[in-house]
């Protein structure tokens, strides 16, 4: 298709009805059928990066000027952490307002929003205790 016509091939590809959405142009509506499995990728990976994070919080010895020594604790990483297990929260709150406002539902995006809201939701905030746990167990 030449450059030209791209403006009028996306002109006008929906229309609401009583409530609810017609696409004029399919081509869109395969595109937007997608939506919802991008938001939950995006909350899957926005878990990931929590726990790359999270894992990566290591207590470790530092040193004042005059010689003595005091434990600093990864606590910026685990603020890190939280702040993208937040940022997995809003997608995960999006992807089930498109799902539901697109009428898009599938086997896949079920099983794949399960396995991020386990990821994000679950073995995230276990790593968060469990690395505290962990510093504390060394600190003392």
């Amino acid at each position: 298709m030449p450059w030209f016509l791209w403006k009028q091939y996306l002109q006008a590809s929906f229309s609401i009805v009583n409530g609810s959405i017609f696409f004029s142009n399919w081509h869109i509506f395969k595109l937007m059928k997608h939506l919802p499995n991008l938001l939950t990728l995006a909350n899957l990976f926005c878990g990931c990066i929590a726990i790359a994070f999270i894992l990566n919080s290591q207590p470790f010895l530092a040193n004042f000027d005059n010689g003595d020594q005091y434990w600093v604790y990864g606590t910026e990483q685990a603020y890190l952490g939280s702040i993208f297990i937040g940022i997995a929260a809003i997608f995960d709150m999006l992807d089930g307002m498109t799902a539901r406002g697109l009428k898009v539902f599938s086997p896949i995006g079920k099983d794949l929003d399960s396995l991020a809201d386990i990821v994000t939701f679950g073995v995230a905030p276990s790593m968060i205790l469990f690395k505290m746990l962990w510093a504390t167990y060394m600190s003392g």
